[in-house]
């Protein structure tokens, strides 16, 4: 039996292209069901993460509505079921809070002021530094321009006396040229008078006269031609010798007056970067000055707290009542044995409190050997409640009669402040430890009620008005110290 080659390899060849067919088929399989997998995938988070911010959603809304039933809740609660304490101590808590938050505010304000200060000083300084720089630079490049400059003239000066000797030189090339001219003029005259005076004695015939007399002539005319040529050729060289120089005194000048230039330029260049320097040093100053002030304020700050702490201990320890703020200002709680209205007497249950809470914030102060010795006044200030005979004072009004009822607040403020520094200094019932210390560092003073109150919560009515702020919470008495850091 025959073997059918053609038949087997035509065989082989349509499995081998089965083969690929089925494999792409294969692979298109493959990376179909790889993309619907990704398509799904990525469908499913789309959708899980709608659902999370629609379930973000719901709880923001819940808290929501769960903060407003709350407000509701704390407002009919307030209103109608809590006791006039409860109320009292509500307001306090705010107060306390607001006070607090006021005086880390202005705290920060503070030392933010200072390091805003700082910085743009820093960016001033900076600049000028800069300025500063660029005139240096342009002061040593002025410089190395003039010193290229003076070498430019140094050889442009050269240059020039070398031409002038030049000229020197062709000018004298002319007279020498000139002199011979004149000397083969006076030879020919010589010549020609011989010949005739020889014609004229009969030594030669008129033949032989005209003859040399025309061969000297003619050797003259070649000689004067050739030093005419010689002359014409040295005038030229003159002439460019002369524009040459002409050329060269112009640079020259264009020269200096660039070098003139440059050296206006450069005394300009070091009389501002004197100007400069000198601002800088003065701005040097300031930022040292603002350095020291941040680090004061900061200082005085780090030391207001330490001291806040003290008074703190000390107070709780002896049972105080009282608002202790974060710079060490403290209001003294005599709670409800308070200022009555319109007087400025102390009563003897304030008189107790007054007996514990001096000489403990007196040992908490003079004890502290940070600040000891940077005291510079204690004031025990006064307020008064904004009310007048019954009625609540606007601070806005200019009329006559609300005027006078906030002078006469502000006296009935000063009068309470006295009482408790003249009960303090001046009763033998009180004797305590750095007493006659402080004594020369207190002073008395009155603010105004409106530094007791959130000025967003200041209603229109006197009813409204202490029923949120407790009026009662004026009649009170702050101790403040102040320090100099610097010191």
């Amino acid at each position: 039996m025959p073997f059918n080659y053609h038949k087997k390899h035509q065989d082989d060849q349509g499995h081998f292209w089965a083969s690929y067919s089925d494999l792409l088929l294969g692979m298109g399989v493959v990376f179909l069901l790889l993309y619907v997998t990704a398509s799904l995938t990525a469908g499913t988070s789309g959708i899980q993460a709608h659902l999370e911010n629609q379930k973000l959603a719901r709880e923001i809304t819940d808290l929501r509505n769960q903060l407003k039933m709350y407000e509701s809740v704390r407002d009919n609660y307030l209103n109608e079921q809590a006791t006039p304490d409860e109320k009292e101590l509500y307001i306090e808590l705010l107060d306390k809070l607001t006070l607090l938050e006021e005086e880390t505010k202005q705290g920060a304000e503070r030392l933010k002021k200072a390091m805003h200060e700082q910085h743009k000083k820093q960016k001033a300084l900076n600049k000028y530094q800069q300025l500063v720089r660029n005139l240096i630079n342009a002061n040593t490049f002025a410089k190395t321009q003039i010193a290229k400059r003076e070498k430019v003239i140094e050889s442009q000066d050269q240059e020039i006396e070398e031409q002038k000797s030049k000229i020197e030189g062709l000018h004298a090339q002319l007279e020498e040229n000139q002199r011979e001219k004149e000397a083969v003029m006076r030879q020919l005259r010589n010549q020609a008078q011989k010949l005739r005076q020889a014609y004229e004695q009969n030594q030669i015939t008129e033949a032989q006269y005209q003859k040399r007399l025309a061969e000297l002539k003619k050797q003259n005319a070649d000689q004067l031609a050739k030093l005419e040529a010689n002359a014409n050729n040295l005038r030229g060289q003159l002439a460019q010798a002369e524009k040459t120089l002409d050329d060269l005194n112009k640079e020259l000048i264009a020269t200096k007056q660039i070098a003139k230039g440059l050296g206006d330029e450069l005394s300009r260049t070091r009389s501002e970067l004197g100007e400069k320097e000198s601002k800088i040093a003065d701005l040097k100053g300031k930022l040292g000055d603002a350095e020291k002030n941040v680090q004061r304020l900061q200082a005085e700050l780090n030391a207001r707290k330490k001291v806040a702490e003290d008074i703190k201990k000390a107070f709780a320890k002896k049972g105080i009542k009282a608002e202790v703020l974060g710079n060490g200002d403290v209001i003294i709680d005599f709670g409800e044995h308070h200022f009555d209205n319109d007087s400025a007497r102390l009563k003897e249950e304030m008189k107790a409190i007054v007996r514990k809470a001096i000489p403990a914030y007196a040992q908490s102060l003079f004890t502290n050997k940070e600040i000891t010795d940077k005291i510079t006044s204690i004031e025990i200030v006064g307020f008064a409640s904004p009310t007048y005979k019954g009625k609540f004072i606007d601070p806005n009004s200019s009329l006559k009669k609300d005027k006078e009822a906030l002078a006469y607040n502000m006296d009935l403020s000063y009068r309470r402040a006295k009482s408790i520094y003249e009960y303090t200094f001046h009763n033998e019932d009180i004797k305590f430890p750095y007493q006659e210390k402080m004594l020369p560092l207190v002073k008395v003073s009155a603010r105004s009620f409106l530094e007791m109150f959130d000025e967003k919560r200041r209603p229109s009515n006197f009813e409204e008005y202490c029923r949120k702020n407790d009026c009662n919470k004026a009649r009170r008495v702050m101790i403040r110290f102040n320090i100099d850091t610097t010191k």
